[in-house]
C-alpha cells in the first residue's frame, strides 16, 4: 500500500501585518459554537473563523452570503499581505505538547499534500458523513478555490524515521508557536531539505 505525499507552499499569516499569529487561528469549524465564533471575531480582524465559519445574515442571497464573504476576506488578506505564500516547497513539521491526567505528552506529525485515492486498501473510510456538512464545505471550496482544515491520518513508522526529521526541524525557529484555550501548545516548523522531504515521501 502506497500513500503518495508531496511538499507544497502554504499560505500563512504574516506576523508583520497581523501581529500575533495565534490570534488568527481557530479550532476546526465543526466544533466552534456561536459564542466562540464571536470571541474569535473579537480576537483579530484576520481570524480565520471569518472564512471557515462566517456569520449568516437574514439578508443573505445568491451573491452576498457567508461563502462569498469568505472568498472576499481571503482575497483581501492575500492582497494586503496578511496571508503570504511560502517561497519554498515544504513539508511542515507539526508538534503538539499537552498534559493529560497529570502526564505530559508530545505528538509529532507532519502536514503535506496527499494524492486523492478511491476508498480501498490505501484509504479507508472511518465514519458516515452527514449531507449538511458536505454541502457546506463544498460551497466554501467552490467560493474560495481553497481547502481549509486538515484530514487527520495515521501512518506506521516503526523506525521513527519521520519523527527524527520532525525533531530535527523542531530544533529551529518555529513558523507558528501558540497555546490554545485548552492549554495545548502548537508549533509548526518548515522542512525544506530535499533529502528529508524525499525520505518522508518514500516512507509513505
Amino acid at each position: 500500500m502506497i500513500m503518495e505525499v508531496r511538499p507544497f507552499r502554504a499560505y500563512r499569516f504574516n506576523k508583520d501585518v497581523v501581529g500575533d499569529v495565534g490570534n488568527c487561528i481557530a479550532p476546526p469549524y465543526d466544533v466552534i459554537t456561536d459564542e466562540q465564533r464571536e470571541q474569535l471575531y473579537r480576537k483579530s480582524k484576520y481570524n480565520i473563523v471569518r472564512v471557515i465559519k462566517g456569520e449568516t445574515k437574514a439578508s443573505d442571497n445568491g451573491t452576498d452570503n457567508q461563502y462569498t464573504r469568505a472568498a472576499r476576506y481571503l482575497n483581501e488578506w492575500i492582497e494586503q499581505g496578511a496571508l503570504k505564500q511560502d517561497s519554498a516547497d515544504t513539508i511542515y513539521g507539526y508538534v503538539q505538547d499537552f498534559r493529560l491526567g497529570g502526564t505530559s505528552y508530545r505528538r509529532l506529525s507532519f502536514i503535506a499534500l496527499a494524492k486523492l485515492e478511491e476508498f480501498g486498501p490505501v484509504v479507508r473510510p472511518h465514519e458516515e458523513v452527514l449531507n449538511g456538512p458536505i454541502v457546506d464545505r463544498l460551497n466554501l471550496k467552490r467560493a474560495t478555490g481553497a481547502k481549509f482544515g486538515l484530514v487527520f491520518m495515521l501512518y506506521e513508522d516503526k523506525q521513527g524515521i519521520a519523527d527524527r526529521i520532525i525533531e530535527q526541524a523542531a530544533e529551529g525557529e518555529p513558523l507558528v508557536d501558540f497555546v490554545d484555550d485548552e492549554g495545548v501548545r502548537h508549533r509548526l516548523f518548515a522542512i525544506t531539505d530535499k533529502e528529508q522531504i524525499d525520505t518522508i515521501s518514500r516512507l509513505m
